[in-house]
């Protein structure tokens, strides 16, 4: 929503922040005449009426809990069908914006967490555990006190995740913020009151050690760091800290939670025998300069106490910087090295490999972009690890172009935070420095706020082809994710359009049809008359994908996904290899993959990957080969489990599947392919759509 919206009895003023459950803003309830925090929920999240009613039962339950130090609910709203939660407005900042700043001491860290600690001691003792402490859900009031807030979301975010997981449609793997989540999370456990005992003892640390105890960037590596890596002392990191608060910050980050302080209770009289609390007091004066967010372009700054120097000091050199990048955006010709050499607005080439640059956002990482012109118009694609773009630029004079197109980002790699939305602008040539510039306002689509962003694309000197740009994409961590998870789901057609010009290139797309009660006999001679024809209009490719003259179709049931494999050719020994991903993970590297390998029906090999791990794993999958000379067949029979790894896919879901053709007298040679035989990573393999359970049903972008 833009500002000065109107929505129900609110007066929207402003946009605060996002999360993971939707957007929150500033706005004024004209009823009451009081400026609130309205947190609007994402409707992708709130639209099962199920989740409705758990959202009412456990705000009814949080309003419940009348603490000093939690933040309270004025009232939940329904307008126009869409969910909010009234709340009263904060004007300190966060902790996260302290922390930022790094202008607290340690006993004013302790004081804060002390009343965090507070806060959830209240909460425990009525049996909630809050599950995603983190500074930022740790607010500020103006007199510098610490207040939680966001009680109860996690729990029924993590119930929805869990929903959507089960049916194979959520990337939200993950409930909280893995990095202050205990090792007991990453196993799906139960949450505890030692869950956010844990958390605060990690956000203790990083306060007063300047530092968090571990420095992994993806959830991956902060798994590994945690097994591998033990946490050094607090009191060894940073000499002044007493021996007794040392010792307490340990047994909060206990890997085993029987051994931290049971709930917060505990742990908060064991913080106030520390030296650092007593310390702690009211006194104590420091500034808070909130973090600027990209689509703000101007500082806050908030008052928690005392001297301004520090935050003046920061504010100044922002502006120097927001000043110079508009200098560079205006001027676009500055002083560019005299050896770029100038280039045609319109690429000589009809692809071109490019980078794409946010200027408004110094600190985003370059997104690697693909350029394909068609006459006056290019098409451009680009991505990094979590965010997508699909542009087209339209040729309107010798130096300008128009441009519209979609965008896509996570907020991080956990996948908890998601949007999208659309993106139009102009753009121009910059000959000199041999790019183009873009002026760009993006809408989001989730509640039609718009932010303003300015690109730049620079052709590449890489020198990489498309097909290594292609790899490159679908081994993006959050891209096929991001695709197959969220934006197909929503029925976007832009997701079919990237889908089918993009990433169907580096593989084979086909169409499993479904037919129900298809009664398989699986004997590999492809004698029954499911193998034939084309079932229905809207699987017109009739499950078919080829490999030179050999051919492979695809069928699905209630039961299972089948595969027929004919090659033209007699095979003396037919060896079948068949690995399959189902379920796509961030990143995606990790996800859930299947592998086996058959050898005259029987199975030779078998392996189930998940998180690049070996699961242990009994092969159920049925292979049978033929020899009906001077052709070999094969069938093959992958059953559905309802309650296991290989539910029933709906219709429109993708799977990746590789399939290979040996003879085992010749194995380094193979016969037939689908996927990529010389790069086998099983998320790269051939695009299996499962088509519509009738006619009339749709099947997804």
């Amino acid at each position: 929503m833009e500002q000065e919206t109107v929505f129900g009895k609110y007066h929207i003023l402003r946009l605060l922040g996002r999360g993971g459950m939707g957007v929150v803003y500033l706005a004024e309830d004209t009823t009451l005449g009081r400026e609130v925090a309205l947190k609007v929920l994402d409707q992708a999240i709130t639209s099962d009426r199920r989740f409705a009613e758990r959202f009412r039962e456990e705000a009814r339950l949080i309003a419940t809990l009348e603490h000093p130090r939690i933040v309270g609910i004025h009232a939940l709203e329904q307008v126009d069908g869409i969910w909010c939660i009234d709340m009263p407005y904060l004007r300190g900042g966060s902790l996260f914006d302290a922390l930022t700043a790094n202008v607290l001491t340690p006993a004013q860290m302790v004081r804060l967490c002390g009343q965090a600690l507070d806060a959830l001691a209240c909460c425990h003792q009525a049996g909630v555990v809050h599950r995603d402490i983190k500074p930022a859900n740790i607010l500020l009031t103006e007199t510098g006190d610490a207040v939680v807030s966001d009680f109860g979301l996690a729990k029924i975010l993590a119930e929805e995740q869990a929903a959507q997981l089960r049916g194979g449609s959520s990337s939200g793997l993950f409930m909280g913020t893995p990095k202050y989540a205990p090792p007991e999370s990453w196993d799906g456990c139960g949450p505890t009151p030692a869950w956010d005992v844990y958390s605060i003892g990690m956000i203790l640390y990083e306060g007063i050690a300047g530092r968090p105890p571990y420095t992994a960037e993806t959830p991956l590596a902060l798994m590994k760091q945690m097994v591998n890596c033990p946490i050094p002392p607090l009191g060894e990191v940073t000499a002044s800290v007493s021996p007794e608060l040392s010792a307490l910050v340990a047994a909060m980050l206990a890997g085993e939670a029987e051994a931290r302080p049971a709930n917060a209770s505990e742990a908060l009289d064991q913080l106030r025998k520390t030296p650092e609390f007593a310390a702690g007091t009211e006194s104590d004066a420091v500034t808070v300069v909130r973090r600027v967010r990209k689509h703000q372009r101007k500082l806050q700054r908030f008052r928690f106490h005392g001297s301004w120097w520090t935050g003046m000091t920061v504010a100044f050199i922002a502006v120097l910087l927001l000043v110079a990048g508009a200098v560079f955006l205006v001027a676009g010709d500055g002083n560019p090295s005299p050896s770029a050499p100038p280039i045609a607005f319109l690429p000589a080439a009809s692809e071109w490999p490019c980078e794409l640059l946010d200027i408004s956002d110094s600190e985003s990482p370059a997104c690697i972009g693909y350029l394909e012109k068609q006459g006056d118009v290019m098409e451009l694609a680009a991505f990094d690890a979590a965010r997508l773009y699909l542009m087209t630029l339209r040729q309107l004079s010798a130096e300008q172009v128009a441009v519209e197109g979609f965008w896509a980002q996570y907020g991080d790699l956990t996948g908890r935070f998601f949007t999208h939305g659309t993106l139009r602008g102009a753009g121009r040539r910059m000959n000199d420095v041999g790019a183009i510039s873009l002026a760009l306002e993006y809408t989001n689509a989730q509640d039609a706020s718009r932010q303003s962003h300015s690109l730049l694309i620079k052709q590449s000197g890489s020198g990489e082809d498309k097909a290594q740009f292609l790899s490159r994409l679908a081994s993006a961590a959050g891209i096929q994710p991001m695709l197959y998870n969220e934006l197909l789901p929503r029925h976007l057609p832009w997701a079919g359009v990237f889908e089918q010009q993009w990433l169907a290139e580096l593989a084979f797309a086909v169409t499993a049809p479904f037919l129900p009660n298809a009664r398989m006999e699986i004997n590999g001679a492809l004698e029954e008359d499911v193998w034939q024809g084309v079932p229905s209009e809207t699987d017109a490719d009739g499950g078919l994908a080829r490999s030179g003259e050999a051919r492979l179709l695809l069928r699905y049931d209630e039961q299972a996904l089948y595969l027929g494999i004919s090659v033209p050719k007699q095979v003396s020994q037919p060896v079948v290899i068949i690995s399959i991903v189902n379920r796509f993970l961030l990143p995606v590297p990790e996800s859930d993959s299947w592998r086996a390998e058959f050898h005259e029906g029987k199975v030779t090999s078998s392996q189930h990957l998940m998180r690049n791990r070996q699961i242990p794993w009994t092969c159920p999958w049925e292979v049978k080969t033929h020899d009906g000379r001077p052709a070999c067949t094969c069938e093959a029979r992958i059953p559905f489990d309802k309650e296991g790894a290989f539910p029933m896919p709906a219709a429109g879901v993708r799977w990746r599947l590789h399939c290979t053709v040996l003879d085992a007298d010749a194995p380094g040679h193979a016969i037939a392919a689908w996927g990529i035989h010389e790069d086998p990573e099983p998320w790269k393999g051939l695009l299996v759509r499962f088509g519509a359970l009738s006619d009339k049903e749709p099947t997804g972008t």
